[in-house]
C-alpha cells in the first residue's frame, strides 16, 4: 500500500475520476429505455447510439486510465485496479473540499 499526502493535483484527479463516475450512472439513468425485443429506435440510450459500455465502472476504469501519463505520474499515482478502486472510492470531506490548496498536505490519500 501506498500513502500520499493530498495535493490540489491530486484532489482534482480524484474529483474528476468520481464526477465521470457520476456522470455515467447519471447518464444510464437519464436514457434508460425498455429493453424489450424490439424496443422503438426513438428510445435507444445514448450508450446503444454511441456504441458505448453501459457498465458505468468499465467507462470510468476507461476514463482514468485514458488520462494523460504524465499528469497521473506527476500525482503520484499509476494505472492499475488498486488505485483506480481507491480514487473512486475516496471520501472527500467537506473539511478536504474548504482547505486552501497549500494546505492540503495535512490529509492523505493511500492505494
Amino acid at each position: 500500500m501506498k500513502t500520499l499526502k493530498m495535493n490540489a493535483r491530486l484532489l482534482s484527479i480524484i474529483g474528476t475520476v468520481q464526477a465521470a463516475k457520476d456522470l455515467f450512472i447519471r447518464e444510464m439513468s437519464l436514457y434508460e429505455c425498455d429493453r424489450a425485443e424490439k424496443p422503438d429506435p426513438a428510445c435507444l440510450c445514448y450508450s446503444d447510439r454511441m456504441h458505448g459500455d453501459d457498465d458505468y465502472i468499465t467507462r470510468t476504469r476507461n476514463y482514468f486510465f485514458a488520462m494523460a501519463d504524465e499528469m497521473v505520474e506527476a500525482a503520484g499515482l499509476v494505472k492499475n485496479e488498486f488505485c483506480f478502486e481507491a480514487l473512486c472510492r475516496y471520501q472527500v470531506t467537506a473539511d478536504i473540499s474548504r482547505t486552501k490548496f497549500e494546505h492540503l498536505g495535512q490529509y492523505s490519500f493511500s492505494y
